[in-house]
């Protein structure tokens, strides 16, 4: 014990750290309020220095961690995760400096704890623990009071394959908790968790469970953007997206009951612009059920359900933060039952489209989010929500893709030509009337086109207008640019599109 004679060594949560005299202090919370402990080395002696003070909204004593910050001042950050600094003196007394860290930083509310704080790479750092769910969140600031971003993805995971060895075993602990960082030269080198192969209250005298301390190596050079040693990477060719999908499959069969597909973990790992089209036939429309989730928990996933329960149309949505951090599309009618219908959602930059039957239903420029933005996801379904109240998916699912690219229009129209099982009908020998590039559908590519292009553009609504003729560059979007190449088109600058 480090301190055996005092309150018989009583002490709970605590964390060590460094201050600004090069001693050792811990701080010990919840079953004390904020007692502060002293040493010149980590084999003691220790002693008590006092106890940490505080004005403003801090919140609880509880789960408090304390940094001795670049610019000389003392900073603690309790479970309610606001922002306390201390001039020089580390028992304080601690001036709350505004809201919450996290708050600012939009990570999920509600059972947050065991915040750790440090600073390397110019930011500074927490990671903070949400015990219902067991997942744990990282976010930054600059200055450490203001300004707190949500990084992408988790910090950590228990379901995830982080925790190998060297002979290739994983482990997937139940719980891990009180995570805490070991620096060197600026950087974290490893990370410290308590781990934990049951829930706690299972967790009993004299059997074969028990919890452990497990120390995780770690790049900490590479998480503040640097590398050792420096190397200057040679020009190569610039990556051309796969043509192919990623992943396609089907068909699935669902019974709306207990039927779902699981694909792959980290499916969405490498998907920043995107592509996820589907033949779906519904034997039931039920509300809120999934043709696909993909996520890790309530918190941020990408979703397609056929029908929204606020419209009753099918709805596309992703997130890092929950339902309030939505960015979505919508479709304009309700799907069907008992026949065959096509659906697609694209990704290009921040610009989302929707189609269903291959036609445009909605177009959101700020969608901010992109799937590799969600980390390592583990719960990739067909048929199955990550809330296990929603219905699963009553029908079926085929010609199942998903594509590291935004597909063009064309390449939907192509995807949604024929339904699963029928024979497709040879078409005519295509003609440049009333396909690409004549988006008013009158037989002809002219100047009026470009013109519908560009007012479509801009927001207006131009009559006769079909969105599946505009992306004359095939690159999902329709813009100023389609517009300028149907003009060349008229004037003859251009021959063929894409």
């Amino acid at each position: 014990m480090c301190w055996p004679n005092n309150q018989n060594g009583k002490g709970h949560n605590v964390f060590p750290f460094i201050g600004g005299d090069g001693k050792y202090y811990i701080i010990a919370s919840d079953t004390r309020p904020g007692d502060i402990f002293q040493a010149a080395s980590l084999d003691g002696p220790w002693t008590q220095l006092g106890t940490l003070s505080s004005s403003g909204n801090f919140g609880q004593t509880a789960n408090i961690c304390i940094m001795y910050r670049p610019d000389g001042r003392y900073m603690a950050v309790p479970r309610s995760g606001v922002i306390a600094l201390s001039n020089n003196n580390v028992l304080g007394t601690y001036v709350v400096q505004g809201t919450s860290a996290y708050s600012q930083a939009g990570v999920p509310s509600g059972n947050l704890e065991d915040p750790v704080v440090w600073y390397s790479g110019g930011l500074y750092h927490i990671v903070v623990n949400k015990w219902d769910t067991r997942k744990a969140y990282h976010i930054t600031s600059t200055d450490g009071i203001t300004g707190w971003k949500l990084s992408p993805g988790l910090a950590y995971d228990p379901t995830a394959n982080f925790i190998r060895y060297t002979d290739g075993t994983v482990n997937h602990w139940n719980k891990l908790e009180r995570f805490n960082v070991y620096m060197e030269n600026d950087h974290v080198v490893a990370g410290i968790v308590a781990a934990i192969d049951v829930a706690k209250d299972a967790d009993l005298g004299n059997d074969q469970h028990g919890s452990k301390v497990i120390i995780i190596p770690f790049d900490g050079a590479a998480l503040d953007g640097e590398s050792e040693p420096t190397i200057t990477p040679t020009p190569g060719p610039t990556p051309v997206p796969l043509q192919d999908p990623v992943w396609s499959g089907g068909p699935y069969s669902l019974n709306g009951t207990t039927d779902y597909v699981d694909l792959p973990d980290g499916l969405t790992n490498d998907l920043n612009d995107f592509s996820i089209a589907c033949w779906v036939n519904l034997s039931s429309l039920d509300t809120w059920s999934r043709i696909f989730d993909f996520g890790g928990d309530t918190n941020i996933f990408m979703m397609l359900t056929p029908a929204s329960g606020n419209t009753g149309y099918p709805y596309f949505c992703i997130t890092l933060t929950g339902n309030d951090g939505e960015q979505g599309l919508n479709g304009n009618s309700a799907l069907p039952t008992g026949s065959w219908q096509h659906i697609a959602v694209t990704g290009s930059g921040d610009t989302g489209i929707l189609y269903i039957n291959t036609q445009e239903t909605d177009r959101n420029t700020g969608m901010t989010i992109h799937p590799a933005d969600m980390g390592n996801t583990v719960n990739n379904y067909i048929g199955r929500s990550q809330w296990t109240n929603d219905p699963y998916l009553n029908g079926e699912v085929n010609e199942f893709v998903v594509y590291n690219r935004a597909i063009s229009a064309q390449e939907v129209a192509a995807l949604g030509s024929v339904s699963p099982g029928e024979t497709p009908v040879p078409s005519p020998d295509p003609t440049p009337a009333g396909t690409l590039g004549d988006v008013n559908d009158d037989g002809s590519i002219d100047i009026v086109d470009a013109l519908l292009i560009a007012q479509y553009y801009v927001g207006l609504d131009p009559a006769n207008f079909v969105p599946g003729n505009a992306d004359t560059n095939c690159d999902g979007n329709i813009d100023i640019v389609d517009a300028l190449l149907v003009a060349q088109y008229y004037v003859g600058l251009l021959s063929q599109f894409c």
